[in-house]
Formats: C-alpha cells, sequence, structure tokens
C-alpha cells in the first residue's frame, strides 16, 4: 500500500486544496492520502476558523482518505520546527511520499536551496550573525547572506510556501527519511486577498466570512466542503479574529515577567516587548502591530499571544513528536490504511489513537486547553477534546 503524506490547517479548506489532492491522485492513482492537520490553532498561533470535526468532514469530502492530528504542540512553531514535527510525524505512520506546495515549480531548484541551508558554509554563517547584529531579522538576514553566496537563488526565501517546502526537504534529509518529496506548483500566494483569483486563498475567505460575506465564501469552496462550511454558518460556530482577545488580556496581564520569559520564542527581549505593549493595546491586532519591527515578525508575536493563551512554557515543547498519534477522521474504506499505520506506528514505540479520552501524555494536556479555548470561541462545550470521536465524511 502506497501512502502519500499532507501537512496541513485547512483553514478553511478550498479549491486550492483540492486541486492539490487531484493533482496527488492524478501523479499516483493506486496511493492513499493520509492529512497531518493542525488542530485548534494553526502555524503563526491563530485560533482556526471552524471546529475540527468541519476541517476533516471537509477534507474527507474531497478526498482525503484518513487525518490525523498536529497537535499544538507541533503545530503552532516557526516554519522549521513545525516542518521537522511534521515530517517525523508522517514518517513514523509508514508514509512512502510527502506533498507540499510551493510557489516555485523546480524540485531541483528547491532541493539545491535547501542543501545551502541544511550545510551552510562558513562565509555565509558569518554573514548571517552580521545582517543579525545589524538589526535584520532572522528570515531577511538569512536571505541576505544567500544573496551574497549563492545570487538570485535567494529570492526563494521570498514566498512563504517555498520556505515551508525548503524546510520539508531539510527535514527530509536531516531524519534520514525515505519519503519521497511530491511538489506540487502553487501558481497564487496565501497572501492574496482578491477573492477573483482561480484558487482564492484561504486568507481571503476568512476575510468574506469576517464581513458576513457568506455566498461569496461558499462559492469559493469545492462543491463537496460547502456543506460544511454552511453548517459551521448556520451553527454559529464559525470564530471571529477578536473572539478570544478578553482571554488573551486577561491571561497577559495576570502573568508574571518570569511567565513572560518563559513563553517558546520569547528570546532577544520578544516577552519583555509583549509584556510591555499589551498595556497599551486594545485587542490583540493592535498588540501585534505594536511589537513588529524589521527585526521580529508579527508571526513570531502571534505565536507568542497563543502561547500564552493556552499557557504553554518551554517545558510544554517536546524535544521529539508525541509517541501517540490521534486519528481525527477516515472515510468507510480506510480500515487497510488504518491498520497499516497503526502496525507502523508500534514497530517504532508508537500508539494510533481513535480517542483521546485516556491519553495522559502531556502533550494532550495542551491540547485540552486549546480545545477548550477553541470552544469558547466558537460557542462549543467545553471538554470538546476528550469527546471527539473519529469523524466520517
Amino acid at each position: 500500500m502506497h501512502i502519500t503524506g499532507i501537512i496541513c490547517e485547512y483553514n478553511p479548506f478550498h479549491a486550492g486544496h483540492a486541486h492539490m489532492l487531484e493533482m496527488v491522485r492524478n501523479r499516483r492513482p493506486d496511493t492513499r492520502i493520509l492529512c497531518l492537520m493542525s488542530t485548534c490553532f494553526t502555524q503563526r498561533g491563530e485560533a482556526a476558523c471552524l471546529p475540527v470535526d468541519l476541517r476533516v468532514r471537509m477534507a474527507l469530502s474531497q478526498g482525503a482518505d484518513a487525518v490525523v492530528a498536529f497537535p499544538f504542540v507541533c503545530a503552532v512553531r516557526g516554519a522549521e520546527d513545525f516542518a521537522l514535527s511534521g515530517v517525523r510525524i508522517l514518517d513514523a505512520m509508514g508514509c512512502h511520499a510527502l506533498a507540499f506546495g510551493a510557489e516555485e515549480p523546480s524540485l531541483p531548484r528547491l532541493a539545491s536551496m535547501a542543501g545551502h541551508l541544511e550545510h551552510p558554509g562558513k562565509e555565509q554563517t558569518d554573514m548571517l550573525h552580521a545582517f543579525l547584529n545589524r538589526g535584520f531579522s532572522w528570515a531577511r538576514a538569512m536571505e541576505k547572506s544567500m544573496e551574497s553566496t549563492v545570487g538570485g537563488e535567494a529570492q526563494l526565501l521570498r514566498s512563504p510556501n517555498n520556505i515551508l517546502a525548503l524546510n520539508y526537504l531539510r527535514s527530509l534529509e536531516r531524519l534520514g527519511s525515505s519519503m519521497e518529496p511530491l511538489l506540487i506548483h502553487r501558481s497564487t500566494s496565501y497572501r492574496n486577498t482578491g477573492m477573483d483569483e482561480p484558487f482564492p486563498s484561504a486568507r481571503a475567505i476568512r476575510a468574506c466570512l469576517e464581513e458576513g460575506n457568506y455566498a461569496q465564501a461558499f462559492q469559493a469552496l469545492p462543491v463537496q466542503a460547502r456543506p460544511w462550511l454552511r453548517l459551521g454558518v448556520e451553527q454559529g460556530r464559525l470564530v471571529r479574529k477578536n473572539a478570544l482577545d478578553a482571554a488573551l488580556f486577561y491571561r497577559l496581564r495576570t502573568m508574571s515577567p518570569e511567565a513572560y520569559g518563559n513563553l517558546p520564542e520569547s528570546g532577544e527581549g520578544t516577552g519583555d516587548l509583549l509584556r510591555k505593549m499589551q498595556a497599551r493595546s486594545g485587542d490583540r491586532e493592535q498588540l501585534l502591530a505594536l511589537c513588529t519591527s524589521a527585526r521580529y515578525p508579527a508571526s513570531r508575536f502571534s505565536r507568542l499571544c497563543a502561547y500564552a493563551l493556552v499557557q504553554v512554557s518551554r517545558e510544554d515543547l517536546p524535544v521529539s513528536a508525541p509517541r501517540e498519534v490521534w486519528l481525527l477522521g477516515c472515510r468507510e474504506n480506510a480500515e487497510p490504511l488504518i491498520s497499516r499505520i497503526g502496525r507502523n506506528l508500534k514497530e517504532k514505540g508508537g500508539t494510533l489513537l481513535g480517542s483521546a479520552s485516556r491519553c495522559d501524555s502531556s502533550w494532550m494536556h495542551v491540547e485540552e486547553r486549546a480545545w477548550d479555548l477553541h470552544a469558547l470561541a466558537c460557542g462549543d462545550a467545553p471538554g470538546a477534546a476528550r469527546r471527539y470521536r473519529v469523524q466520517r465524511p
């Protein structure tokens, strides 16, 4: 049995995601598609716009064979750690291929750049530190140091999906994984806000939902996925961008300076800056704007806010990926796939969970808090993580 893994958020699932699944099927008709999906919070630290069960059903309705959880402690991380955790989990489940999208259509070109990033020479390392000392952000300093050593190839670092793709390739090499990289060319950027694109971005769709323009948002989704978005709207389960602001600011205003310093990614004074600026801010969006600078991107502070909100400290982040993998949903004919995943995990000392009700691992305690906060934002009852059952399309 051939298995293709996809690391995803589906926030929400849209036509571009459906295109990716279709392309994977076209290239490998015999494969089973296994999606590793972020649960309640995204890589950038934002609450997902829909609850887990609806996003899982969207993916299954479009042809995913199974969806497993990419837990908070792995998914809400910088790009390098996000990719490394995701590749490690998919590898442990026995995936044969890793499919991912990127703005760059050439896999050899991406692989070459990934090699430079994974094995930097002394000149490149020295220049990176020099640019950091001049006040550039890590991403910008990396790009400028690469421009000086490999020239025009450094432009690959300007696109967010390219950056993730490069980190997937680095992770495959670092872990010695035998998974084949399967590149799907992405012709549009997640930054696009227009709804007239062939594949409107998740950001554009979320903006429509925020504005109450539901009809246009429905049209941007594949036909099979629309009922689940419509159900979310009808049930009042959409998460507004400011839904957790009160809870966030309560946490920020009651945390000690030491707690700020113990937040993951809080080095270089970012924790202190967040603590100072929260007192001058009226909402999360304003707080991020006040903290963001040329040195520190908004995404870093967005994750700091998520860590504070979910009460995550440095000690909560695993050195490796959790041994347990939580099954969120599967198609009716996916039993052979589920059995294979379970056997592969068992051989490597892991376990496939059909329910979280009896899991007592530290990562699951973090998940519980994240799910309860998300439930607060979308009007669900608390205890959602423990009550959750495997979804079907």
